[in-house]
């Protein structure tokens, strides 16, 4: 059986795609179309780590501990 491969996201295209939402005021589901995401939901965690914790909230490098 095959390990799922986790995805990961750099802060800066987390950041865009953020944006990218708040600009055209796309929907979680429109946006991780346009953007290639097939995980709308992980959209919605990402929004929310940026709006209790800012940029640093969304690098998983210094996340990855707590």
């Amino acid at each position: 059986m095959r390990k799922k491969h986790k995805e990961t996201y750099s802060t800066h295209f987390k950041l865009d795609v953020l944006r990218y939402m708040e600009r055209t005021g796309s929907s979680e589901t429109e946006t991780a179309l346009k953007c290639g995401l097939t995980n709308p939901p992980m959209i919605a965690a990402w929004k929310k780590a940026y709006l209790e914790g800012g940029a640093e909230a969304l690098d998983e490098r210094t996340n990855s501990h707590v």
